[in-house]
Formats: C-alpha cells, structure tokens, sequence
C-alpha cells in the first residue's frame, strides 16, 4: 500500500505539473492576443486574490471536515476551471475579441483557478505534519516540495515541447492530470482524524508565532513569482526573436531549474538529522546568486546558470520555512497554520506579477534586483538571528 506522503507526492505533482505548463507560454500568449505585458502580471494576481481570501479557510475546514474530503473539492474545483480557462484562451487567439473582454474573461476564470488551487498545497501541508513528529517535518515537507519540483520540471518541459505545434495545446494535454489525480486521491488517499479545535485555538492572519515564516514564505515567493513571469518576456527582448522559439527555451530553462529542485529536495528528504538552519542561511544566499547572474544574462548558457542557483536556494528555503510554521503551532492548528502560510503566498501572488511587470517595463534587470534585494534581507536577519534559529535545529 502507497504512503499517505506518497499519494499526497502524486496529487501535488499533478496539479503543478498543469500549472506550469502556462508558464512558457503566457508571455508569447499575451502578446499574440494584442495585450500588454502589464495585462500579463494582472491576469497572474488575481488568482492571488482569491488565493489569499480562502487559503486559510481550506485550513480551517481540513482541521473540522478532515483533509481528503477538502482536497477532493479542491481538486474537483481546479480541474473544472482549468479547463475553462484554456478554452478561453483558445477562443481568444481563434477569435477577434474586443480586449476588454478578452482580459476580463482571463482575469475571472484565473481567479477561479487560484481558488481551487489554494486549498492543494496546505492542506497536503497539514496531512503531513498530523503524520510526522517534529525531528520529520523538514523531509517530510521537503518530499512534498519535489513533488513541486517535478511539475516545475514535467509542465515547462511538456508546454515548451507541445507549443511547436499549438500555443494551447499544452494546456488541453495537461488539464488531464488533475481529473486523474482527483479520481486516484479518491480512490486510494486514507481519511485522516478530525481535530475539532476550540475557538482560542484559531490561529489568526497574522500571528506573531507565524511572522517569521510568513515573512520568509512573502520573499521566497517574490522570487518564485519574477522568475516565472518576467521569464517569457525577457528572453524575448534578449535572446530569441520569436514567440515560438522564446517559449522553448523557456521550458528548457524552467525544466533545468525544475529538475534542480527536485535534485535538492530530494537529497533533503534524505537528510533524517535537522539542518533548519543551515537552510536558512545557504538558501537566501544561493538564490541572491542567481537572481544577479540572471539580471546580468545575454545567453540561454548563463540565464540557466542563474535559474539552477536560485532553484537550490528555494529548494532549501521552502520546506524549512514550512517545518518552521507545523513545529509553531499545536497539531489542532496544523490546517489553519498551513493555510495562513498559503494566504501569504496568495498575497504574494496579487503584488508580485504586477510589481514585477511594472519594473521590467522601467528596466529589465528591476525585478531581478529587487527579488535578491529580498533575498538579502533574509538572509541578514536569520544571521542576526542565529540563536533564535539554531535553537530549532
């Protein structure tokens, strides 16, 4: 019989895997359409929106009605509107839509995605710490972030490839895999007790036992969110001159650094003794790396070399920050403290891609710098920090 960790492995692998696979086509997608490259960021944070208003109430509802039962609406829901929101973008290259129409359809059924989708990651988050001890979590949380890592690498890859022939036929091949993850977590993902927390145990927005790994989570995913928006129209403007070409090559880069991920946290799942740490320090550290040799980029040879960097920096920072956040809060908590940390990266998701478009408009190394400059703070604050974070490790 597969693990819970396992399953919980194929489901989030699943529905990131389809995910991606817009990542390399978005920028030329939007352009195609006649819209502009701030349009692109808008349609991006709006699934932010409606990401950061419900994270923390799929928590809260896995902590009360139980973890599958939340994961197959969630999934259910992301499959359905998925499929819309590539049928919408195949009608608007097909067809002469006015442009208002055009964005306000993307930007309703993308909100509709970020939904469903905020629900995927925390409460698969939360199945995992009821089912580890606190000595696990980093591996254990480390395994599900390679589950992230292989749909960095599998959705690029498999959207790049596909769109020689189709800009939207990645997004119709891959809208498959969350209607067979929800039929395989269906059949197969173990019902989990329910914790019936008590009121004074809810955990609010804006904790104080969470500021740090929120804080971290809002840095991590700033650099997450530039480099996967601002990757379509930088390579445009700076090495390929065709959308075609620049979606390929954006796929074997995002593939690269997907396959990075995955290597990191894989060898991190291995590690049973704690590095909390030591991943604190050494992520924010390499990502900063990265972040400045991609603003400095001429050539597919160096933007990879940056994307491999910063993808070993949040490989580390990821699932430390999320040990942090379960060892922080009691096991009655775990749903709504996973969901809190997802709020974040919704929030994250809202300002990100329009603060990141903006600046590439202003200057195409802005948003580079300004995701390392974060990435510097990070790291200052844990070293400022150190007895507060080794005493954890």
């Amino acid at each position: 019989m597969m693990s819970p960790i396992k399953q919980l492995f194929i489901l989030n692998a699943a529905c990131m895997t389809a995910m991606m696979s817009i990542i390399p086509v978005i920028g030329p997608i939007i352009r195609e359409v006649g819209l502009l490259e701030w349009h692109g960021g808008l349609v991006v944070a709006m699934s932010g929106i409606t990401w950061f208003l419900s994270a923390k109430k799929w928590g809260d509802s896995s902590d009360r009605i139980g973890r599958k039962s939340v994961l197959l609406v969630a999934t259910f829901g992301y499959a359905f509107s998925f499929i819309l929101m590539t049928i919408w973008l195949d009608l608007s290259l097909q067809a002469s839509f006015n442009s208002l129409v055009m964005l306000v359809g993307l930007i309703f059924l993308r909100a509709l995605v970020g939904l469903f989708l905020a629900a995927i990651t925390p409460v698969s988050n939360a199945f995992v710490a009821d089912i580890s001890t606190a000595e696990e979590r980093q591996s254990a949380m480390a395994s599900i972030g390679a589950a992230s890592a292989i749909g960095l690498v599998a959705g690029p890859a498999l959207g790049g490839w596909l769109s020689q022939y189709s800009l939207i036929l990645p997004l119709y091949v891959l809208s498959l895999l969350p209607v067979l993850a929800w039929v395989f977590i269906k059949l197969h993902l173990p019902v989990t007790e329910i914790n019936k927390a008590p009121p004074e145990a809810t955990v609010r927005l804006f904790d104080a036992r969470l500021r740090f790994p929120a804080l971290a989570m809002f840095a991590s995913m700033f650099a997450v969110i530039t480099a996967q928006i601002i990757i379509g129209f930088f390579i445009l403007d700076r090495i390929r001159d065709t959308p075609e070409s620049a979606a390929q090559l954006a796929g074997i880069v995002l593939t690269i650094t997907g396959i990075t991920l995955g290597i990191t946290q894989g060898l991190l799942a291995k590690i049973k003794h704690n590095v909390l740490y030591k991943s604190l320090i050494l992520g924010p550290l390499a990502a900063f790396a990265g972040l400045c040799i991609v603003s400095f980029a001429y050539s597919a040879a160096m933007l990879s070399l940056g994307y491999i960097f910063m993808a070993i920096g949040l490989a580390l920072l990821f699932p430390a920050i999320q040990a942090i956040t379960a060892n922080s809060v009691a096991r009655s908590e775990q749903g709504a403290a996973a969901g809190t940390l997802s709020a974040i990266q919704g929030l994250c998701s809202i300002l990100a891609p329009v603060v990141a478009t903006l600046l590439y408009q202003t200057n195409q190394c802005l948003p580079y710098w300004f995701a390392a400059s974060l990435m510097a703070v990070l790291f200052l604050f844990v070293l400022t920090n150190q007895s507060r974070f080794s005493a954890q490790s």
